[in-house]
């Protein structure tokens, strides 16, 4: 049988390498830079802004001309299925088979007010449930890692007492959630870029971020 490890790249041999070296005291949560805590900060209050403007009336539009974009229009859909979807027994994404999956919150991912982090990068996280369980779905769009690094996905403490990997970005941009991880206690969304270093701690280099709504 053919070795699997014969089509991994150099890289990814060195990061394989490195991993099978960690001990159980090699996962142990480390602190972050202290930016990364002040961008965190930042998001939330951005956040709760928005949230607070979206609340307030609105007179009717008189113009046709002016439309949100498809991505806020997709968010808007989220929304209204994370409102009603318990009320009505889940509104289902593609009919009502038990076995299809919900929206049941969703958030959008910027760099804005990112430290080294290039203006204009944008993704979505959504949290969809499913027979099994929770899993988080991640668009990240475009965004490819440079040389010598990879791109991972992380949910954070809103205080960032406690950071939890998801792995690697995905081609699917699909995670399923550990057991007995609860959103509700993590919910902010990153995606950064880390070296190939062995180091399992977030690098600090945040690319996007964003906050699931409780």
């Amino acid at each position: 049988m053919a070795d699997p490890e014969s089509s991994y790249t150099e890289q990814e041999r060195v990061l394989l390498a490195s991993l099978r070296d960690l001990g159980a005291d090699d996962w142990q949560l480390d602190s972050p830079p202290a930016h990364v805590w002040a961008g965190i900060e930042r998001t939330i209050r951005e956040q709760s802004v928005l949230e607070e403007i979206s609340s307030t009336p609105r007179p009717t539009a008189t113009s046709t001309d002016s439309r949100p974009s498809s991505r806020r229009w997709w968010l808007v859909a989220a929304s209204i299925v994370a409102v009603f979807g318990v009320g009505v027994g889940g509104l289902a994404l593609f009919g009502n088979d038990e076995s299809t999956e919900v929206v049941i919150a969703a958030t959008e991912l910027t760099s804005d007010g990112l430290d080294g982090a290039p203006e204009g990068l944008r993704g979505d996280a959504t949290v969809i449930e499913t027979s099994i369980g929770e899993v988080v779905t991640i668009d990240i769009g475009d965004l490819r890692p440079v040389s010598g690094e990879f791109l991972e996905v992380w949910l954070i403490r809103p205080d960032v007492s406690g950071m939890v990997s998801l792995g690697t970005a995905r081609p699917d941009g699909r995670y399923e959630l550990p057991p007995g991880l609860r959103l509700a206690d993590f919910p902010v969304v990153d995606v950064s870029t880390e070296p190939y270093d062995g180091n399992p701690a977030h690098s600090g280099a945040s690319l996007l971020r964003g906050v699931l709504p409780s």
